[in-house]
C-alpha cells in the first residue's frame, strides 16, 4: 500500500475586515476551485491541493495541503498575491509557518461536506 505524501503550510492573515476578505476569496476562487463555505469557514479544493481558511479573532487562519512541495509553494504564492490584491490600500499582515493545530478546521469541513456512503 502506497501512502501519498502531503506537504502542508499554515498561515495567519490580519486583514482590516476578515469576513469581507473571506467573502472575496470564496467569490473569486469559485472560478478556479471547488469552494465550500459555512459561516466563518471556507474550504477550497483544486488539482493543486486544498486550502482551509477560517476566521478567528479577526484573523484568517489558513491551512494549505498539497501533493508536492512545488504545488505547495505555488499555492502559497498565489493565495498571498490574491490576499494582498483583495486588501488594496488597507494594511494586511501575512505570515507562514509549519502546520499547526488547524487540522480541526479540515476535519470539520470534511464532516460537513462529505457525502454519505451508500
Amino acid at each position: 500500500m502506497t501512502t501519498a505524501q502531503e506537504f502542508k503550510l499554515s498561515g495567519i492573515a490580519l486583514p482590516r475586515d476578515a469576513a469581507a476578505m473571506l467573502g472575496e476569496i470564496c467569490e473569486h476562487f469559485v472560478e478556479h476551485a471547488e469552494v465550500h463555505r459555512s459561516h466563518d469557514l471556507a474550504f477550497l479544493k483544486s488539482k493543486a491541493g486544498t486550502a482551509a481558511i477560517r476566521i478567528q479573532d479577526s484573523k484568517l487562519l489558513i491551512e494549505l495541503s498539497c501533493p508536492s512541495e512545488k504545488a505547495l509553494q505555488m499555492s502559497r504564492t498565489m493565495l498571498a498575491e490574491h490576499l494582498f490584491y483583495f486588501a488594496g490600500e488597507d494594511p494586511l499582515e501575512l505570515t507562514w509557518s509549519d502546520p499547526t493545530a488547524l487540522a480541526v478546521c479540515r476535519i470539520s469541513m470534511r464532516r460537513q461536506w462529505s457525502r454519505p456512503r451508500m
